[in-house]
C-alpha cells in the first residue's frame, strides 16, 4: 500500500518526516486492516491535525465520506473517540504492547498512577 499525501500539505514538512509519516501510517494500517483511504485519512488527522472538511477538501471527497471512514477505524479498533485512535497510533509507532490499549478507561487511570 503506498499512501499519497496531497501536494500541497506535502510542502509544509520536510520530506524525511513526510516519509517517515508515510512508513508509519503504513505499518499501522497493515497492522489494524485499515484500507488505504482510511489510512490517508488518519495521516491527515492524526500527523496533520486536520479537521474532517480540511481532510476532506485534500481526498476530494465529502466531509460525511471523511466521517464514515473515521467511523469505519473507530469500529475496526473498537474505541470511541479519535484521540484513542491517536494513542493507538502512538503506542504502534513507539511499540508499545497492546495490554494497555486493552484496558478499560478505570484501569487505566489505575494503572498509570
Amino acid at each position: 500500500m503506498h499512501i499519497t499525501i496531497n501536494g500541497a500539505v506535502g510542502k509544509l514538512v520536510s520530506e524525511e518526516y513526510l516519509r517517515k509519516i508515510v512508513e508509519a501510517a503504513t505499518n499501522f494500517a497493515h497492522i489494524h486492516c485499515l484500507t488505504h483511504r482510511e489510512s490517508e485519512i488518519l495521516v491527515y488527522l492524526s500527523f496533520f491535525g486536520f479537521s474532517n472538511r480540511e481532510i476532506a477538501q485534500c481526498c476530494f471527497i465529502a466531509e460525511k465520506t471523511v466521517k464514515n471512514h473515521i467511523d469505519n477505524m473507530m469500529r475496526k479498533l473498537d474505541i470511541r473517540s479519535s484521540r484513542q485512535l491517536n494513542a493507538i497510533l502512538l503506542r504502534t509507532i513507539f511499540n508499545e504492547t497492546d495490554e494497555l490499549a486493552s484496558l478499560k478507561a478505570d484501569d487505566k487511570v489505575r494503572k498509570i498512577v
